[in-house]
């Protein structure tokens, strides 16, 4: 039986951290052609290294700052020019902050946003004609916390775990995928339909 990812191309964000290098190489062994990027140049380098071992295909691209437009294009370029197309993003990378609600500074909360919702939208902005042309896939990590809502919050002891931080601005990514639906998959012969694949999966769902 062939790997199910024989012959995609897929992008993974933040692969040099654990998530993001355990999603390499298992797109890898799946058969994927993968392109990686990171802030950290020594983690994401040694990824790609690992994926290479293993007889993987991967290209990385380090370092990347996603909540630059700039970077984000030049991401998708480097994939294209590398193999030709995009059939595949997935958008893992994000940094959280957590702060208690009256010390969240401006600067913070501009931080927050960029480094947790900018870069998603940034980055399949720019796969987005690519994406279009194969048909392909988007994956987004979200939290678990943005689903369950004021029953999270009241579960959980009091603390600096509202925004900024991953159940704050990384929240607003499910409601990105209903805008990306729209655009992407069509809705009862309403919308558009590009014949794309939009998904948004929380890791913390499964603890």
């Amino acid at each position: 039986m062939s790997p199910r990812l024989s012959g995609k191309v897929c992008v993974i964000t933040g692969t040099g951290g654990s998530m993001g290098r355990a999603a390499a190489l298992a797109f890898a062994r799946e058969g994927a052609m993968v392109v990686g990027c990171d802030l950290n140049v020594d983690s994401a380098s040694a990824t790609a290294q690992l994926v290479r071992q293993e007889g993987g295909t991967m290209e990385s691209l380090q370092p990347c700052r996603l909540g630059s437009t700039a970077e984000c294009q030049a991401l998708v370029n480097f994939a294209v020019r590398a193999f030709g197309r995009i059939d595949v993003l997935f958008n893992n990378a994000a940094m959280a902050y957590f702060n208690w609600l009256e010390d969240i500074s401006d600067e913070g909360w501009d931080r927050n946003r960029r480094e947790e919702v900018d870069l998603v939208f940034y980055l399949t902005r720019a796969a987005w004609p690519h994406l279009k042309r194969s048909r392909g896939v988007v994956v987004n990590t979200a939290v678990e916390g943005s689903r369950m809502g004021g029953q999270h919050a009241r579960q959980d002891p009091p603390g600096p775990f509202g925004p900024p931080g991953g159940g704050g601005e990384r929240g607003v990514v499910p409601r990105l995928r209903r805008k990306l639906l729209r655009d992407g998959c069509g809705h009862r012969g309403r919308w558009r339909n590009e014949g794309l694949v939009i998904e948004s999966r929380a890791p913390d769902a499964a603890h």
